[in-house]
């Protein structure tokens, strides 16, 4: 799918959440991102995964119908959100767009604002971006089109579950057993490579 065409349709089916839904996609996004975290974290003994991990705890908490601080998560999450500048590697800008879509997560459950949710599908879009581009192009040479990235069966996959995600969400009566569910981690794409 030509990626003005995702972004669209993402935006589209996006609006059509409620905040409880919005809310259950973006956690199940951020499950899908924290191993990205874990092993930068890992790697260069810095961050703090576990609390990465509270704010998923809040946030399926919040889903069960209790109330929290966003502004106290959010500032501890930024704290341990790696700088591109101190952590240039490919696992420290993984790492940055897991900790900014746990951010986006707290804050999302503060106010029900559609872009952070679209932020949160963006980070995990751009993640299998930038595996298919080392995929397809190791050597760093740019020459590869826009068209073979996006064919890419990965990046195909990436587009079909995040809509499938949305998909499974709307309606959906019990978005805790729906967020709680297994689902792929994001180990898998390197796995797939």
């Amino acid at each position: 799918m030509e990626f003005l065409n995702y972004k669209q349709k993402r935006r589209t089916e996006c609006e059509a959440l409620s905040h409880r839904e919005r809310v259950a996609v973006c956690l199940l996004h951020c499950k899908r991102l924290a191993p990205f975290y874990d092993c930068f974290s890992k790697g260069e003994s810095w961050g703090s995964p576990m609390l990465l991990q509270e704010a998923r705890n809040v946030a399926a908490r919040w889903l069960r119908g209790e109330q929290f601080n966003a502004t106290s998560l959010s500032s501890q999450l930024e704290k341990v959100t790696p700088d591109t500048e101190d952590f240039g590697s490919a696992a420290g800008s993984y790492a940055l767009s897991a900790a900014t879509s746990h951010i986006y997560l707290t804050e999302l459950i503060a106010r029900n604002d559609l872009d952070l949710i679209l932020y949160v599908l963006q980070n995990c879009y751009d993640i299998v971006d930038f595996i298919v581009r080392d995929i397809l192009d190791p050597e760093d040479k740019l020459t590869i089109t826009e068209e073979q990235i996006q064919n890419h069966p990965l990046m195909r996959e990436e587009i079909h579950w995040q809509f499938a995600a949305i998909e499974r969400a709307k309606g959906n009566e019990d978005l805790l057993a729906f967020v709680l569910r297994d689902v792929p981690l994001a180990a898998e794409f390197g796995k797939k490579a």
